[in-house]
Formats: structure tokens, C-alpha cells, sequence
């Protein structure tokens, strides 16, 4: 996500593990990026309604559909449900 918010302009809102918000010393940062948590394995309507509404005020949403960031590019995970509605 850092390399990706350096090459645009505009400020990308993150969809993000919300096991990662209760990073304390990380939590401060991730408010000011303005970062969406979710629930991994669940369906986190909660999130999605947050992600649907920045969508809707013109804002950039940054996801890895696969749920996490993959570690090597091929086979690709398969991607997770709510994308497509998101999308």
C-alpha cells in the first residue's frame, strides 16, 4: 500500500485486517490514512457499508481482493466475497 499511495496523486483509502488497528503503536497512523479494518473470515457489513460510502463521496479505495497481500504473484488466491460489490 505504500508503494501504490506514492505513485498517485490523489489519497487512497485502505481496507485493512482490523487485527492490524490494535497495533497501538500503529492505530494513530492507520486513523489518519483514514484506513477501514475488517474482519478477516467473516462478513463484516459494517466495513462494507464505511468502503461503499467512501465510494460514494468520490474518495479511492485501496483493496487486495485476495483478503491479504500474497507474498508471490502466481497462483493467484481466489479473491474474496464483497469485491464484486465493491467493485
Amino acid at each position: 500500500p505504500i508503494w501504490l499511495q506514492a505513485t498517485v496523486e490523489r489519497p487512497i483509502v485502505w481496507m485493512m485486517a482490523a487485527e492490524f488497528m490494535r497495533l497501538r503503536w500503529a492505530r494513530p497512523m492507520f486513523e489518519l490514512a483514514e484506513v477501514i479494518p475488517i474482519e478477516r473470515g467473516k462478513r463484516d457489513a459494517g466495513a462494507m457499508k464505511q468502503a461503499l460510502r467512501m465510494l460514494d463521496r468520490g474518495r479511492l479505495l485501496g483493496i487486495f481482493p485476495q483478503g491479504r497481500i500474497e507474498r508471490v504473484p502466481w497462483p493467484m488466491m481466489p479473491f474474496q466475497p464483497g469485491v464484486t460489490t465493491l467493485a
